[in-house]
């Protein structure tokens, strides 16, 4: 079974996991460590903290920036989890939906879990998340989550026609 640890050194922060090498009698022969620099997603969460904690006492609405991430499946590994937009928010729930976390790869197409209602099927689309604006974050979530995959324009429609007032940010 493989051993996890954390390091931080400085500002740089290392999840690590370290496996065994044996041969077929058990001796260990080597071991294999292989490490993930983390530093970027430890400063998000710590920055997200507050703002948590504010929605998880009651409020439903958050004020100040927000930060929209790229999350292209083109993007280099220096650009994924960069900043692609910062949004002032005052009043407002923020909810983003998208493909980004959870898919998997099965003879070189791409799938993941939110699906298309016309096909039953993950939906096929260039689109990679979608940010919805709304007055409350539980009318925001279902929304971002049913307008995931549409051209700006046809998402922009729906969540306006569902929320008054909604605003719709889709990153491709």
């Amino acid at each position: 079974m493989p051993h996890r640890a954390t390091f931080t050194f400085g500002a740089v922060t290392l999840d690590t996991k370290i496996n065994r090498v044996t041969d077929r009698n058990g001796a260990v022969l080597c071991y294999v460590v292989c490490w993930e620099d983390v530093s970027r997603r430890h400063a998000l969460e710590s920055a997200l903290a507050g703002t948590l904690d504010k929605l998880l006492s009651g409020s439903t609405a958050l004020q100040g920036s927000c930060a929209i991430l790229t999350t292209s499946a083109a993007a280099t590994s220096e650009e994924a989890g960069s900043v692609a937009r910062t949004l002032e928010v005052s009043n407002r729930a923020v909810a983003t939906s998208g493909d980004y976390e959870r898919f998997f790869r099965y003879r070189g197409e791409r799938f993941h879990h939110l699906m298309d209602p016309r096909t039953a099927a993950p939906r096929r689309t260039s689109v990679r998340s979608v940010t919805v604006l709304a007055d409350r974050c539980i009318d925001a979530e279902p929304c971002a989550v049913s307008v995931f995959g549409l051209a700006q324009a046809e998402a922009e429609a729906f969540a306006r026609k569902q929320l008054r007032g909604a605003e719709v940010i889709t990153l491709s």
